[in-house]
C-alpha cells in the first residue's frame, strides 16, 4: 500500500513539474498567448526577480566632461542600443552609423554636459522611435505656445497678448528652431514632433541645445500682434500654465474614480442618450477596472446608445486599458495588432524578468477571444476623439477600435504610429549621468493596408484656427454630437 502511494506521489510530482516547465516555456516564448488567445500581459509569470532601475544623481549641465569620459559613454550608449532595441538586431542604419562617427569626433574636445546631451539626443533620434529618448524638463519661458498652420501663437502668457504670433526666440527665427529641433527630438511622425516641440520649445535646456542666444538665463522673444512688433527679454523660470485641451469639460457633472484618480472620468447625458468617457492617461489597475464597471452599469441603467471616448492628450501608459474596455463591448474576437516582437537582452531580463536574455520572439495579437461581461455589454455606437497628442497606449486604444471597425474616429492624426516601438527600459551613462530610455518591443498594426501609415488618421478630420483655441471651442466634440444627431453650441 505504501509503495503504491509512493508511486502515485512521484507520478503526480513529475506531472506537475512537467506542466510547470511547459507553462514556463509557453509563457516566455509567447506561445501561451497563442494557445489561449489572450494578451501576453494577462500571464504575469516571471521567473527572474525584476531589478528596480536605480538612477544616480545627475550632473549639472554646466559641468565639464573629458574626451575619455565621453568616449566611454558613447561606447556604452552604442552597446545598449545594439543589444536592446528591436530595430538594431541586424546592426545600425547608415544614418545612425554616420551620426556616431560624428559624435566620436566631437568628443575629442572637452565640453559641458549640456552640449554632450545634445549629442546623445541626436544619436537616439536617429532610430525614429519617440520612446527611445533622453528627454528631461528644465527652466522655461512663462508662456504656452501652439502651432497653427506652421505659425507659432501665444495661448497663455502674463506678458504677451493671447493670439500673438511668435517671430523669433533668442534671435533665431521659429522656422529655423523647428528644423534644428528635428535632429535632437526623438519622434516617429511630424504630429508628435510638433506636439513635443510646443512643450519644450520654451525650455532652457532645449534652447541651449540648438544654439539659441541667451545671456545669464535671459532670452529675447519677438512677437507680432495686429502688425505691431514687440520685443521682450525674459528670465527663464518655472512659472507657466500648460494648455488644457478639455477646459470646456469643467462645467460638466463628471463621475470620477472613487480613489481620486482624475486619469479617467465619465459624464452621461440621459436626454441625448450619450456618454462621454474621458481617458487622459492610460492607467491600468484595479481602480480603472472598477471605474469601467461602474460606468457601464450607469450606461445600461440610463439606456445610453452612444459613447464618445476622449483620448485627446492621452500620451500613453498601459495598452491593457483597451483590452479591459473591450470586455464591455459586444464583440467576440478582436485584434490588438498583427503581432508583437520582443527583443531579449540582459537588461530586459533584469528589468522585466524574462527567462531568456538573447534573441527576438514573436507573439500573435490577432483574433483575441474577448471575455465579455455579458450583463453589461454595450452594442451602441462608439466615437473616439483623437489629436496630435494622442500617443503610445493612447494611440493604441484608438487604433484597436478603428482597425476592428468598432468606432468612428474624429479629430487630427495621432502622434503615435500604429506600428511602433515601445515598452521602455531605463539606462544611465556612467560618466555624464545622462538618463535615457530604449524600447525593447515592436507592435505591428493589424490593418494590412494601413500597417505602415505614420499615424492613425481620423475618419473625420477637424481643423482648428487660433480663434477657435482662444475662444475655447471644442470642434471635435461638436462633430461627434453632430454625427449622433445633436446640435452642439460651441460658444462659451
Amino acid at each position: 500500500m505504501f509503495k503504491k502511494f509512493k508511486i502515485i506521489k512521484i507520478t503526480l510530482i513529475t506531472v506537475v513539474s512537467i506542466f510547470a516547465c511547459l507553462l514556463m516555456f509557453l509563457h516566455q516564448s509567447g506561445y501561451m498567448h497563442i494557445l489561449f488567445k489572450m494578451p501576453l500581459e494577462l500571464f504575469p509569470l516571471r521567473f527572474y526577480k525584476i531589478e528596480e532601475f536605480q538612477r544616480q544623481t545627475s550632473r549639472a549641465p554646466s559641468d565639464y566632461i573629458t574626451p575619455k569620459e565621453m568616449t566611454e559613454d558613447l561606447n556604452q550608449l552604442k552597446s545598449d542600443l545594439l543589444t536592446v532595441h528591436p530595430s538594431t538586431i541586424d546592426g545600425f542604419s547608415e544614418e545612425t552609423i554616420v551620426v556616431f562617427e560624428k559624435a566620436f569626433e566631437e568628443a575629442k574636445q572637452s565640453m559641458q554636459i549640456a552640449n554632450f546631451r545634445r549629442i546623445v539626443s541626436e544619436l537616439l533620434a536617429t532610430l525614429g522611435d519617440a520612446h527611445t529618448n533622453s528627454m528631461r524638463g528644465s527652466n522655461r519661458l512663462p508662456t504656452t505656445l501652439k502651432v497653427i498652420e506652421n505659425r507659432w501663437y501665444v495661448i497663455s502668457c502674463d506678458y504677451f497678448a493671447a493670439g500673438s504670433e511668435v517671430i523669433s526666440i533668442g534671435g533665431m527665427p521659429m522656422a529655423e528652431i523647428f528644423q534644428k529641433g528635428k535632429r535632437i527630438i526623438s519622434h516617429e511622425n511630424q504630429y508628435w514632433y510638433t506636439t513635443l516641440l510646443e512643450s519644450i520649445i520654451v525650455q532652457r535646456l532645449f534652447l541651449s541645445k540648438i544654439g539659441v542666444a541667451m545671456q545669464n538665463g535671459h532670452v529675447e522673444v519677438v512677437t507680432k500682434k495686429d502688425d505691431m512688433i514687440t520685443k521682450s527679454t525674459f528670465n527663464l523660470s518655472y512659472c507657466w500654465r500648460d494648455l488644457d485641451p478639455r477646459e470646456r469639460e469643467n462645467g460638466l457633472d463628471f463621475v470620477t474614480c472613487p480613489e481620486g484618480n482624475d486619469a479617467f472620468k465619465y459624464f452621461i447625458n440621459e436626454e441625448a442618450s450619450y456618454g462621454l468617457f474621458v481617458l487622459s492617461s492610460s492607467q491600468y489597475d484595479r481602480a480603472y477596472k472598477a471605474f469601467l464597471k461602474q460606468m457601464f452599469q450607469d450606461m445600461k441603467t440610463y439606456e445610453v446608445e452612444n459613447i464618445i471616448i476622449d483620448l485627446r492628450g492621452n500620451t500613453g501608459g498601459n495598452s491593457m486599458v483597451v483590452v479591459e474596455f473591450l470586455r464591455y463591448i459586444d464583440v467576440r474576437t478582436y485584434s490588438l495588432g498583427k503581432k508583437m516582437l520582443v527583443r531579449l537582452s540582459d537588461d530586459a531580463q533584469k528589468q522585466r524578468g524574462y527567462l531568456g536574455n538573447s534573441g527576438l520572439f514573436s507573439v500573435s495579437l490577432e483574433k483575441m477571444k474577448n471575455r465579455i461581461f455579458e450583463q453589461l455589454k454595450f452594442n451602441g455606437s462608439i466615437y473616439v476623439l483623437i489629436d496630435n497628442a494622442t500617443y503610445s497606449a493612447g494611440s493604441d486604444f484608438a487604433t484597436t477600435l478603428s482597425d476592428n471597425e468598432l468606432a468612428t474616429t474624429i479629430g487630427r492624426p495621432t502622434g503615435g504610429r500604429p506600428t511602433s516601438y515601445g515598452d521602455l527600459l531605463n539606462f544611465q551613462l556612467n560618466h555624464s549621468k545622462i538618463s535615457y530610455s530604449i524600447s525593447h518591443k515592436q507592435f505591428i498594426r493589424a490593418s494590412k493596408e494601413k500597417r505602415y501609415d505614420d499615424a492613425l488618421y481620423p475618419d473625420y478630420e477637424v481643423i482648428y484656427t487660433i480663434e477657435d483655441i482662444l475662444e475655447g471651442r471644442d470642434l471635435d466634440m461638436g462633430k461627434a454630437l453632430e454625427l449622433i444627431g445633436i446640435i452642439y453650441n460651441n460658444e462659451k
